[in-house]
Formats: structure tokens, sequence, C-alpha cells
């Protein structure tokens, strides 16, 4: 059933369908070909900021896209030269027998494959394998522009960038720990950094290295010095409130973090009277 269309005519294949009959159908027999697999895009590193913040930031996420055929299983190698080598590669996929698979993510398990190095540029290639398990010609990642979440810093359509560092990691107390309605609660930042010096050792952000930013829902709440490493908030509302503190290291790399207080009214004063 159904129609096949091209520029030059529809084929339908609704013979008995359309009061073709049984008989007439029997001599209209067609055979189906399958386009050669191919593969229409390939897209890299497909790791945000928000992402980072919450995970390696030497994470890529590998994808492609099928433009025709059928796909069995697909094979990856990654190198940080533009030279295609299995046996030299960072990271070679070896065959994954896959029908559906559509991206690889670095690091896994697999032997060559674990983490990638901080502010490396990356070449990957893939080969898919069709139905009959006949592989296709290497395809290259050659698409790499400012708009994708790496900002292709050194201007080459063939790689991909990691992060030169892991992202910041916010953290913040208060004090009292009990928040009152119309009193004045102190918020301090306990934040970490990292630097290209130590890309995976956390340092205490101290001074210039960290700029802060301090927000909270309740929208009538007064904030002291928003932009500094300890603030003071007076909350106007008894209500459940999230107090977010952003913080954005010297490569603007930016992680975010909120905590949910219940704030409440003061308990009012009472004395007890002798009973008359």
């Amino acid at each position: 059933m159904g129609t096949a269309s091209s520029s030059l005519s529809d084929l339908s294949f609704n013979c008995e369908s359309e009061g073709g009959g049984a008989g007439n159908c029997a001599t209209r027999q067609y055979k189906v070909y399958l386009s050669n697999l191919a593969i229409g895009y390939l897209s890299a590193p497909n790791w945000s900021y928000g992402q980072a913040c919450s995970g390696l930031a030497r994470t890529a996420v590998l994808k492609w896209y099928l433009k025709s055929g059928q796909q069995s299983a697909y094979e990856i190698a990654v190198s940080s030269s533009n030279s295609l080598s299995t046996s030299t590669a960072v990271c070679w996929s070896g065959k994954k027998y896959s029908s559906s698979a559509s991206q690889y993510i670095i690091p896994n398990s697999d032997p060559t494959c674990g983490a990638l190095s901080y502010n490396t540029n990356y070449y990957w290639w893939i080969r898919l394998y069709d139905q009959d398990d006949q592989p296709t010609d290497w395809y290259q990642y050659s698409t790499n522009s400012v708009t994708d979440t790496d900002g292709n810093p050194d201007a080459n359509p063939l790689t991909f960038t990691t992060f030169k560092h892991e992202f910041p990691s916010p953290y913040f107390t208060w004090t009292p720990p009990d928040v009152l309605v119309g009193t004045s609660t102190y918020f301090t930042s306990l934040s970490q950094r990292y630097t290209n010096a130590q890309p995976a050792t956390p340092t205490p952000c101290v001074g210039a290295n960290c700029q802060y930013l301090w927000t909270t829902s309740d929208a009538g709440a007064l904030i002291s010095s928003a932009t500094n490493s300890t603030t003071t908030i007076i909350f106007l509302h008894a209500t459940g409130t999230s107090i977010t503190l952003r913080v954005t290291d010297t490569e603007n790399y930016v992680c975010s973090t909120s905590t949910s207080l219940n704030i409440n009214y003061d308990l009012p004063l009472w004395r007890e009277i002798k009973a008359q």
C-alpha cells in the first residue's frame, strides 16, 4: 500500500483498494530498493553550560542523523589530530550494533574512551553499517560554528573544543537558621572555582576571581548587596521562598544553586496573668 512520489510522477501501490481486482493486481509487481546508507548531519559537542555545571565539563555528545538507508551498526573515532586512525585515536568505539542509536557520549566504558582533556580541540569520524552489514565510507565532522555549544574558539569547522576547566560550584549558608519576616538574614557564599592551572581541583572563590548575583522569589524582599559574596536579605512575606546564588568565574563559566526556605512570622510577645 501507499504511494511513491518523485519529480517525474507518482507510483501507486494501492492496486486492490483502487479497484484493480486480484487478477489484475497479480500482474502489477513492484520491487522496492532502499536508498544507499548515508549520513546527513554530524554535530558536537552538544554539552551546554547547564549540563557542565551538573556533570563532567569534559563530556561530549556526538550526534548524527540518517539521510537515507537503514543503519544496523556504527563505528566512531575521535582524535586530537586531523588524521583518521583507529589505532591512535583518543577514543575508538569499535563496531556497535544498533539500528536506532543516533548519539555517542564520551566518556564511557569503552576501553579507549575515558574523559577527554580540558581545553583541547578534537576531530571525529563515523561510519555506519547497512542492513547487509556493509560499511559506508568514513564521514568527518565538519560543521562546527560559533553558534554551537563550544562556541568554536579555534574557528576550525572540523573540531569541537572541550571546556578549559570544571565549572564553579556555588554554595552558601545563612544565619540565623530560622528565617523570620521583617528581620535581617545574613547569607554567605562558600563557593569554589577552578583554574586553567588546576582544571579539576577546586579552590575558594576569593576577591575578583568570582562574581555573584543573589536573587529570591520573594518579589518584595530587600537585598542589601546583591553582587557581593555576602548579603543581607529582609523578607516581607511568610511563605516558602527560594534563594538563588549565581556564580561566574574568570572564564565567564556560570553556575547557580537554589535553596528553598520557609519564611515565618515571629511569635507574638505574651505574658502570663495569674487567675483572679
